[in-house]
């Protein structure tokens, strides 16, 4: 492993630890059965002193407003403490959900953006900050919906590799939908789309194909295994020799040039129409190309054509 990647993960470790010794201390948790749960960069043991932290709380019961905003407020102190960007605007995080709201509107016209991203993140990228217990019996529940009674030995998990696949392309979407219509900066955003976004995909196709063949508790058991490492982990635990150490040292340079000042600033300040003349962005592009090809190749040693993974993908 590279020492980028190892130095990151260094980092998100030593801060997690920090946070989830202060949690144990905070009365309003342990008064109720409530779990905190962080995603994104620190999710995926990829933070640096740039990143925010994406968490949120999930209780076993509703709770009433007062109670919600005392929770928020005593776990955004302690996070605040030691991470300096707090969570973004959108309302996907910093705030209290409950285990039914995760457990309810797998699609259909009830299904919320903000509570899609948060199942798939809780299952792909997440980590327990407070409750361990809650967390984990919660993820094996959303999977046994996910993977249903039945599921013949050799089939595909195809509803969760739909919601996977549904996944990616809502993030795709999602992009296309802040850039043109919120007006939000363009660069940064689709270099992550290019590198970590699409390793999160490509983490979950491997799962998904890897428990083909188990039973339906196999299945269970070995996803739910599966989903406790990162992402990149993930991808190294499934693969085993067929990992391209090519493809993990591009995405440690991405993730090198991101955390750059001069990079970043870049990447904040072009437009589509003047990409082309940002050699920064040119060269992470690039980068992002190959990191693709490694991908595919890796893919395709592990699952050779006639794996039904592949069918499963296109129809």
């Amino acid at each position: 492993m590279s020492k980028e990647i190892l130095d990151r993960k260094t980092y998100s470790e030593k801060i997690v630890n920090c946070i989830k010794g202060k949690l144990e201390g905070i009365e309003s948790l342990s008064q109720n059965n409530v779990s905190v749960i962080v995603t994104g960069s620190f999710g995926r043991n990829e933070a640096s002193e740039e990143s925010d932290m994406d968490w949120f709380i999930i209780s076993e019961d509703s709770l009433d407003s007062a109670l919600e905003q005392k929770l928020q407020k005593d776990v955004t102190q302690v996070v605040n403490e030691h991470v300096t960007k707090n969570v973004g605007n959108t309302g996907t995080f910093g705030g209290v959900v409950t285990k039914a709201e995760l457990l309810s509107n797998f699609g259909g016209d009830k299904e919320t953006n903000q509570e899609f991203t948060r199942r798939m993140l809780y299952l792909l990228e997440s980590k327990p900050l407070y409750n361990i217990s809650l967390y984990t019996s919660l993820k094996e529940e959303i999977l046994k919906l996910y993977i249903k009674e039945g599921v013949p030995d050799s089939s595909l998990n195809r509803f969760m590799l739909n919601d996977v696949i549904r996944y990616y392309r809502t993030i795709c979407t999602d992009y296309e939908y802040k850039v043109h219509e919120g007006m939000k900066s363009w660069g940064v955003r689709k270099i992550k789309l290019r590198f970590s976004r699409k390793l999160l995909y490509f983490s979950g196709l491997l799962t998904v194909a890897y428990t083909s063949n188990l039973t339906r508790d196999e299945k269970v058991s070995q996803t739910l295994t599966l989903l406790e490492y990162t992402p990149i982990d993930r991808i190294k635990e499934i693969v085993g020799q067929n990992i391209s150490e090519k493809m993990v040292a591009h995405y440690a340079n991405f993730l090198t040039e991101i955390s750059k000042p001069e990079i970043r600033n870049a990447l904040e300040d072009i437009t589509r129409e003047n990409k082309d003349a940002c050699s920064e962005y040119r060269k992470l592009k690039n980068l992002s190309q190959h990191f693709n090809w490694e991908m595919e190749k890796c893919f395709l040693n592990e699952f050779p054509s006639s794996h039904p993974i592949h069918g499963a993908m296109l129809f």
